[in-house]
Formats: C-alpha cells, sequence, structure tokens
C-alpha cells in the first residue's frame, strides 16, 4: 500500500502522530491508543487496541482475542466503506479480501471467545 501511494500521489504516506487525529473519529490511531475493546459486557464500538494492556494481561488470549475483535470489525468496516468510494482497481481487490478474511477471522475469534469464557 505504502507503494501504490508513492505511485498515485508522489509522496510518502504521511506518518501518524498521537493526538493529531485524521478527521474522522481521531482517526484510527487515536482509537487504537484509546484503549476501547470488548469487555464482559460485550464489543466496543470503535475497535481499540491498548498494548500496554494486553502486555501485562494475566489471561492473553482472553484479552488479544478482547482487542482483535472490535480492531478487525473497524477494519472491515474502513474496508467495506472504501469499496464504494475508492478510484484504484487495485485497492478495492485488497479492500474486498480484507473485508472477506477479516470477517472470517472474527467469527473465529467470536466462536473461541464464547467457547472459552462464557
Amino acid at each position: 500500500m505504502r507503494a501504490w501511494y508513492r505511485q498515485w500521489y508522489g509522496q510518502d504516506v504521511p506518518v501518524w502522530k498521537p493526538g493529531a487525529g485524521w478527521g474522522w473519529q481521531g482517526g484510527i490511531g487515536g482509537m487504537m491508543g484509546a484503549g476501547m475493546g470488548m469487555g464482559p459486557g460485550g464489543m466496543g464500538m470503535h475497535g481499540g487496541t491498548n498494548i500496554s494492556a494486553l502486555s501485562s494481561a494475566k489471561d492473553f488470549d482472553r484479552a488479544f482475542i478482547e482487542q482483535m475483535i472490535p480492531h478487525h470489525q473497524m477494519g472491515v468496516m474502513m474496508a467495506s466503506m472504501a469499496q464504494t468510494n475508492s478510484q484504484h482497481p487495485e485497492l478495492r481487490e485488497l479492500q474486498q479480501a480484507m473485508v472477506r478474511v477479516q470477517s472470517e477471522e472474527i467469527a473465529q475469534m467470536q466462536q473461541w471467545y464464547r467457547q472459552w469464557y462464557q
């Protein structure tokens, strides 16, 4: 994707800086740092990843699944949205694959979560 970006726009992908946001809900990077994951009550809405909480989790597998499900859901939502707005066929093809694969991974992780923790 970085190579495509350079080819299409003549520059490197901008570097995300904490607090700068990308215009939508504080940017995906802002959400990743927010730690809005899945708790006992269900999945978080924005799909956050909290690396420090994950690295110190007592039950790593549970914490990993609780963070990866909403993270993948956000990826599916972004790729689905991009499908209707993308102008480059290469990107549309990648987005279709992302939606398919990440949706399958979400289903697998949800199954494991129900099996192991409920």
